[in-house]
């Protein structure tokens, strides 16, 4: 299940019962010091149960996990909404909740973690109480990055390499002895 549009919303109006799959959640900085990011809407008559599903969040570009989760962003209540059917107010689905009925409860079994392009994002805690997520996320290091860099130059001198053996010229002048060469 991904809202979409990169962030985006989708609503459901009916059953969301998953037992496994995937939940992917996009938070993208907005440049302006806020964050788009997606909301999961279900409608007041939904029904829903996340027990056994991979929660994913994924930073878009060089969007800081950090600042996000120090803005308050990481409450499972900012990406799983509810949708009041007589006015369309939205609230977080929490305020679903009934009775000793817990984050926890709805996402027993469940597994969470994080993608990001500039953040190496690990560690991830969920307290199934409040639905708040931790973890830990640094810039990778300048060694992992001067590496990376070395691998694909490494690559790049090997395919032009073999790609000015596999040339006709290259072709041409491999069946030829040294007496040839100087000839020509």
């Amino acid at each position: 299940v991904s809202p979409g549009e990169s962030p985006g919303r989708l609503i459901i109006n009916g059953r969301i019962n998953t037992g496994s799959g995937l939940l992917l959640l996009d938070v993208e900085s907005n440049g302006a010091g806020g964050y788009n990011i997606d909301e999961l809407i279900l409608t007041e008559n939904s029904t829903f149960d996340f027990r056994g599903m991979e929660v994913r969040f994924n930073f878009i570009g060089d969007t800081d996990p950090n600042a996000f989760a120090a803005s308050g962003g990481m409450d499972l209540d900012n990406f799983l909404r509810s949708r009041d059917n007589d006015d369309g107010t939205l609230s977080g689905l929490s305020t679903r909740f009934v009775d000793n009925v817990t984050w926890g409860t709805w996402f027993a079994s469940s597994q969470f973690s994080a993608t990001s392009d500039s953040y190496n994002v690990s560690d991830f805690r969920f307290n199934p109480t409040t639905g708040v997520i931790t973890f830990d996320a640094t810039v990778p290091e300048p060694a992992s990055l001067v590496l990376a860099m070395l691998g694909l130059l490494g690559a790049a001198v090997a395919s032009r390499r073999r790609a000015a053996l596999c040339s006709p010229l290259a072709r041409g002048k491999a069946g030829m002895g040294v007496e040839s060469l100087h000839a020509r």
